[in-house]
């Protein structure tokens, strides 16, 4: 069997899923994290950080096959380095079968929303993140996460029909009803949302 899911619950009402699962020969989870800590649980709406890790925890211990897939966004982007090497300090990149990046779906969320100078400035980073002996070491162990990382300067500068400016007052929006903040979670993006706005005052 292969299960694709967020790790909120390794349970269906009152039943353990995983002594079920352990009657069968071969089960692979596809386990959709984006990041860790506040970052994971604002791209993820009602997602818990804690006890997405403790669940993924669980399936380890019980041997079962497993992939780490994450979108990436807009939002994480940045950051891969910094989630990759959370893997990596918890020991969990060598206990998982893949890494899997997958692209975000749809344009909204899209990093090809940014204004250029964060682009420019994204690719800089990422490139010189590729060239790290930690990287190298990656990819290594995991060489289709090597293609995928090393193709995402295409995916940043893809046509994109929305602007940063729609993207900035849809997501000004969802923070104020949920309660979060983009630039208190993305200090990258703080920077980039400060200039750009600033940029555009001057206009």
């Amino acid at each position: 069997m292969r299960y694709s899911t967020n790790l909120s619950t390794l349970k269906y009402k009152s039943s353990d899923l995983v002594e079920y699962w352990n009657n069968f020969d071969s089960v692979w989870f596809m386990c959709s994290i984006d990041h860790f800590g506040e970052k994971l649980e604002y791209i993820r709406q009602n997602v818990n950080d804690k006890k997405i890790w403790k669940n993924l925890e669980r399936l380890i211990e019980n041997n079962f096959k497993i992939s780490i897939t994450f979108v990436v966004s807009i939002y994480n982007i940045y950051y891969l380095d910094d989630f990759f090497q959370y893997l990596d300090n918890k020991g969990y990149l060598d206990k998982v079968f893949s890494i899997d990046p997958l692209y975000v779906f749809g344009e909204t969320d899209s990093p090809a929303v940014l204004p250029d100078f964060a682009k420019k400035e994204l690719i800089e980073k990422l490139n010189r993140d590729n060239k790290t002996a930690f990287y190298q070491s990656l990819f290594e162990q995991f060489p289709m996460l090597k293609d995928a990382v090393e193709g995402l300067p295409k995916f940043i500068y893809e046509d994109c029909k929305i602007s940063f400016e729609d993207f900035l007052s849809r997501v000004y929006s969802f923070d104020s009803i949920y309660g979060k903040d983009i630039k208190r979670t993305f200090p990258w993006l703080a920077r980039v949302i400060d200039k750009f706005e600033n940029e555009k005052t001057k206009l």
